[in-house]
């Protein structure tokens, strides 16, 4: 886990339902009393990088996204393993298109190559269902739209450069690959 808070907003109205479920809580920070004020201080020193996501074609309103941002640290395991992404969070759908905003002031994001991997959670069993022969069945997104054959795609067609104190737009459609 990050030692760090990322706050996310959505640009849409969000139901109490979502707020119940502490899906957008940041994550905690514990600071020891002496140090407190000199973290706080060094917090809001850090330039903001904000990455403004726009998702598409959205189906289904009752499964909802998950997110992950992977760094060029962990190119190989793109996007299969969410456990090893720099930032992960859990986005309830609200409309068709929606946008979410990920701010990361209060973490250092190194400058380098990341990529961004989705799926809608349609089952709800908080991994992307796979028919018999493993190909997705539920929705799917990719930084850069990036299609694998036979296969995932690669870090290198998704990724994008980011640094401390950019800001970036970034659309992703989701798409089905078998049902």
């Amino acid at each position: 886990m990050l030692a760090g808070f990322v706050a996310i907003s959505i640009l849409s109205v969000l139901s109490e339902d979502v707020a119940a479920h502490n899906i957008f809580a940041p994550t905690n920070l514990t600071v020891d009393a002496k140090e407190k004020d000199k973290n706080i201080i060094l917090a809001q020193t850090l330039p903001q990088t904000v990455l403004e996501l726009t998702i598409k074609n959205i189906q289904d309103l009752q499964g909802l996204l998950y997110f992950a941002l992977y760094s060029q640290d962990h190119a190989k395991v793109f996007p299969s393993d969410p456990s090893k992404a720099f930032i992960k969070r859990i986005i309830k759908p609200v409309g068709r298109t929606i946008k979410v905003t990920i701010k990361t002031d209060k973490i250092t994001m190194p400058k380098g190559l990341y990529a961004i991997s989705l799926f809608q959670d349609l089952d709800n069993d908080k991994k992307v269902s796979t028919n018999f022969l493993g190909i997705p069945n539920e929705p799917l997104g990719i930084s850069n739209d990036a299609k694998g054959s036979f296969g995932p795609p690669s870090f290198e067609d998704a990724a994008f450069n980011l640094s401390q104190g950019e800001y970036k737009k970034i659309t992703i459609n989701l798409y089905k690959i078998s049902d």
